[in-house]
Order: C-alpha cells, then sequence, then structure tokens
C-alpha cells in the first residue's frame, strides 16, 4: 500500500500515478484509459487492488515529473475511446522497439516493461514506462549516452543541448511522431549511410557471415595456393550471405568474372589481384595486391565484430553538434582525411599525419579564426623530453643543426645561451617541467612548415604544414607529435583566405618568399571538427572500415559491453565461420 506521506517519492508517485487531474491517490492498479478520464474526489475505486511494478527509481525521476507537470498530469499515450494505446502511443512504443536500428539497445528504454504492463492493463505504467522509455532514447540520441563520452568530450563545442522533456513534449503534439523522432538523429548524411550498413552486416551476420581464409604464408598474385579458393570466396561474394547487394555494399565486392582463371581457381590470378587491392584500399592498408598478415587479419574480420564497430562509430556521431555548419572542416584522425564542406558538399579533400598512439590526437571541436605564416616553433616540453633531451645528452650541436636556438627561460625576455654551456645529463626535464624554451626558426627547415591554420583549444592542437611531404606516400600516418600535418596546405589557405581582407594567393606567396613571421585574422571563423571515424562510407556505398590505431574502437567497444547496451552476437550454431 502507498501511503500520502510515507516517503519523499509519494509526492511525485501521487503526481505521476494520478496521471488525470483529480484522480484519488490510492495503490498502483490496473487501471483502463477510461478511468484514468475519471475526474473528481469520488472516483471510483479499481475492482481488484494489485501492487505495482513501477521501479522506484523511475518514480524519482525528476525529468518525468517535469514532463507530467506540463501537461497537468493527464496520460499522454493512451486513447479512452480506443481502451489502449493511441496511435502516437503505438508510434512511440514502436520506435523505443526499433531503437536497435540506431545501434542503441532497446532494453534501455523498457520496451518489455511497456509490453507486460500493456498485457496486465496498467495502463498508467504504460503510459509512464513510455515517456520514460523516451526521455532516455532521447537523450541517448541526441547527446550520446553519459556513460560513454570520455572519448569525445570536447566535441560538441558551445551547443546548447536539447532538453530532452521539451524534445518529448514536441513529439506529443507532432502530427508525425516517427518524422519527428527521425529529424533528432544526427543530421549527417554519413550517419545514415552507417545505419544502412549495421542493418546490411547484420544480415550477413545472420546468414553465417562470409568465407574464413586460414593462416598461412603470405599469399602473392600470380601463386597457387589452396588457401587462394577461398580468398576468391571471401572477396567474390559466393557465400550465400554475401551474395545480396548488401554484401557488395559492406565491403566483399565482387573479384569479377572478367580475367578469372576459371579453370584454375586456387591460381592468384590479375582480377582477383585487383579485387584484393580494392580491399587494400577501402580498409587503409597498403596497396599492393598481397595478401600479408595485415591484409589477412582485415578479411578475417567477422561481421558480428564490424557490427560493434559501426555501433560505436554510430554513437561518435552522437558527440558531435546537431549542427556542423554551414561550412567546416572534418578532420578523421583514423582514415588520415581532411575534408572541407560548404553548403553540404565536400570542396576539398587531403591526406594528412595525425599523432602517433603515444601522442594521440584528441577529438574535440574548436574554431579556426588566424593563420600564422613563416612561424617559429617553440617545441613543447613533451617532445623536448622525450625526443630532444636525448639527442642533447649525446650532441649538444643538435640544436644548430636543426636551427633551434635556446633560451635561458620561458620568459619573453630570456636571452639565448650556449647549449654546451649546459649539463644536459644532469636536467631531468618533465612533460610537464622545462627549464629550457627551445624555437626553431623560420624557414623550410621548420618543423610546421610555412603556415599554421589557428584553432585555439585547451589541446594546443592546430593543423600545420610540414617539411617531411614524403610521409603522406605512407598508408598508416599516425607520425606526428599530436598536431595535424597538411598535404596541400596552400589549397586550404586558398580557400580561407576569402574571409580575409585583403589577402589572396599572390599576396601569401610574397610573404613566404620574404621569411617574414606575419599573422592573418580571418573575419569569420571555420568550425574545425576533430573526429575519429573507423567506419566511413562513400556516397556510392562504398565502405572503409579503418584501422583503430588509438584503441578508441576497442575501449568504446568493451563499454558497451559491459554497460549490456550492445547487440552483437554471433548466430548461435556457427562453426568455421566469421
Amino acid at each position: 500500500m502507498w501511503k500520502q506521506a510515507s516517503l519523499r517519492s509519494v509526492a511525485l508517485a501521487t503526481a505521476a500515478l494520478c496521471l488525470s487531474a483529480g484522480l484519488q491517490v490510492r495503490d498502483v492498479a490496473a487501471l483502463t484509459p477510461s478511468e484514468l478520464r475519471a475526474t473528481g474526489q469520488d472516483a471510483a475505486p479499481p475492482a481488484q487492488s494489485a501492487p505495482g511494478v513501477l521501479d522506484q527509481g523511475l518514480l524519482e525521476d525528476l525529468r518525468l515529473k517535469r514532463l507530467y507537470e506540463t501537461r497537468s498530469f493527464l496520460p499522454i499515450w493512451l486513447d479512452a475511446e480506443a481502451s489502449g494505446l493511441s496511435a502516437r502511443g503505438e508510434d512511440a512504443l514502436l520506435a523505443l522497439a526499433d531503437a536497435d536500428s540506431q545501434g542503441l539497445d532497446p532494453a534501455l528504454y523498457q520496451v518489455r516493461e511497456i509490453e507486460t504492463a500493456r498485457r496486465e492493463g496498467r495502463w498508467q505504467e504504460v503510459d509512464l514506462l513510455i515517456s520514460s522509455g523516451l526521455l532516455g532514447y532521447l537523450g541517448d540520441q541526441l547527446r550520446g549516452r553519459e556513460a560513454l563520452r570520455d572519448q569525445g568530450a570536447g566535441l560538441d563545442g558551445n551547443e546548447t543541448p536539447v532538453d530532452p522533456v521539451e524534445a518529448v513534449s514536441r513529439l506529443a503534439a507532432a502530427p508525425d511522431l516517427a518524422a519527428a523522432l527521425a529529424a533528432l538523429a544526427p543530421r549527417h548524411p554519413q550517419y545514415e549511410r552507417l545505419r544502412r550498413t549495421l542493418a546490411e552486416l547484420r544480415q550477413v551476420a545472420a546468414g553465417g557471415g562470409w568465407t574464413r581464409v586460414p593462416e598461412g604464408e603470405t599469399l602473392d598474385p600470380g601463386m597457387r595456393n589452396p588457401r587462394v579458393v577461398l580468398l576468391r570466396e571471401r572477396l567474390a561474394g559466393r557465400d550465400p550471405a554475401v551474395e545480396t547487394p548488401a554484401g557488395e555494399a559492406v565491403g566483399a565486392s565482387s573479384v569479377g568474372a572478367a580475367g578469372a582463371d576459371k579453370s584454375d581457381p586456387a591460381h592468384f590470378d590479375q582480377a582477383l589481384e585487383r579485387a584484393v587491392r580494392s580491399f587494400q584500399q577501402r580498409s587503409g592498408l597498403a596497396v599492393d595486391g598481397r595478401v600479408g598478415p595485415k591484409t589477412l587479419a582485415a578479411l578475417n574480420r567477422t561481421a558480428a565484430e564490424l557490427v560493434e564497430v559501426v555501433q560505436a562509430n554510430m554513437e561518435r556521431w552522437r558527440w558531435l553538434p546537431q549542427d556542423l555548419g554551414p561550412r567546416y572542416l572534418l578532420v578523421n584522425t583514423a582514415g588520415y582525411d581532411l575534408r572541407v564542406v560548404e553548403d553540404g558538399e565536400v570542396v576539398l579533400r587531403m591526406p594528412v599525419v595525425t599523432g602517433t598512439p603515444a601522442r594521440a590526437t584528441p577529438m574535440f571541436s574548436a574554431e579556426m579564426s588566424y593563420l600564422e605564416v613563416n612561424p617559429t616553433w617553440t617545441v613543447p616540453p613533451t617532445i623536448f623530453a622525450e625526443d630532444y633531451l636525448p639527442e642533447l645528452r649525446e650532441d649538444p650541436g643538435y640544436l644548430a643543426r636543426q636551427r633551434i636556438t635556446l633560451y635561458a627561460s620561458w620568459s619573453e625576455s630570456a636571452v639565448p645561451i650556449d647549449p654546451y654551456s649546459i649539463d644536459w645529463h644532469a636536467v631531468r626535464a618533465s612533460p610537464r617541467s622545462l627549464p629550457y624554451r627551445l624555437v626553431q626558426s623560420p624557414g623550410p627547415h621548420n618543423a610546421l612548415g610555412r603556415i599554421k591554420f589557428m584553432m585555439p583549444n585547451r589541446h594546443t592542437i592546430y593543423l600545420h604544414d610540414t617539411n617531411h611531404p614524403e610521409l603522406f606516400s605512407r598508408s598508416r600516418r599516425a607520425l606526428s607529435s599530436g598536431c595535424v600535418r597538411l598535404a596541400r596546405p596552400d589549397d586550404l589557405a586558398k580557400l580561407v583566405l576569402k574571409d580575409a581582407e585583403g589577402w589572396d594567393m599572390e599576396r601569401l606567396q610574397a610573404l613566404y618568399a620574404s621569411g617574414e613571421s606575419d599573422r592573418i585574422s580571418l573575419q569569420r571563423s571555420w568550425p574545425v571538427h576533430m573526429v575519429y571515424f573507423t567506419v566511413w562510407v562513400d556516397g556510392d556505398g562504398t565502405t572503409h572500415f579503418y584501422d583503430d590505431v588509438y584503441g578508441r574502437d576497442r575501449a568504446l567497444v568493451e563499454q558497451l559491453r559491459s554497460s549490456e547496451v550492445l547487440l552483437a552476437e554471433e548466430p548461435l550454431g556457427r562453426t568455421g565461420r566469421s
């Protein structure tokens, strides 16, 4: 029995359970929608009073209380005339049950509890549970699950979070609830492509997956080997599970009949080599047509594993602002790739070099507001302690060869000192404490090249030119100390200089040639989103699965598993497949 003054939660229980104004306070009981509409203090009690199954935490949810307060505690999802859920209530329940299509777990949104309460005619609970489920669903969809946001804590910039209570209120009044819910998902086309890829991969997994290629020697074009037959099956989509368009879209691209040696499927012919090269390109691997350990590992990732990876990447999209801006830069550190987007179109794309796993480039959003031309480079304490100090202990002349001046302190008035005057073996610098300042002069030798693009942020990360262009020829480009090096910085400069009054490429080239350092302010800043997407789907449906170079997929998938919010088990009864 519920007592009116027994617990702190009674006030909320009273408000929440008495969903119709004037309904008497009584035990949680099986009430019909008609009874919920009863008014006045003389409303008859139910014929039989049954204990409720509502969780106490649900009754203490202040968001739920606030939602019903705005509606005078009237039911939201019920229809008395229909003696059950309203059409909008049915749509809400269907949306919650379909949460797995968004990479979310319907179990988190009380779908089973709603169905149980519905069968048993506990209509008050049905209404409350649908509202509670939607509050949780919208919160997770709009910002991502709070427990999982550590990786991308800085990605939403200064965006004002959407209030789930207000969002549910709007849903309750929406003419088309399904369309209104869809509008709250991340708006970038990439998210929808991932959603389709998730469904396709689940279809592949449910069908038994694709052929696994056993470990063994490297498979080279021209050779004959029984494992080549399995490689051909894996890439040709000859398994029933990958003969469908879904299989094609997730990367099991066809070898094609042209040029195939049908008389000897164990022969690694030119058609198969082309398919291997295509797979390697989509996987961010060295494109050489050979199936060595790295290519083999990528081929043998199971469909269920890739389901988890896609879900993790969908979660990252929820961390970003809903509106990325009419124009912005998207730097994908997992794909070593920068895209400049204007009015929904990619107007510039280029390779980048990103931080090493030990000095990983963080995820965050910032505003590019100025450029520095012919910059000096002040060596960060971490790089000094880990890279420069060992060199100086061997040879103090190392600084002169790098065109670096040593200053006595970090003070602006500090004077240059001779590196040979320091006993470098006695220096105990740490990444957070450095007694000296090292400054590299501008010029072609400078680590930052001729230009850097500044976007003030707490990580001190920026985009810049480089004096090592040869690094862009590598497939794995996690090679910097955290900042992002650009393959074609002048192409980016040409785009952003239209926001710098009085500047164009001719004037910039003249400044380069002068060797003088200068700062160029932008009248309008450019949003920059530093992201980590290990799955990227092109507009034609080609899906790229990149190496988890920073281990962030692994960490996020483990969190999802431990939270029991990821449904990606292999189909039962399958052996020898993946």
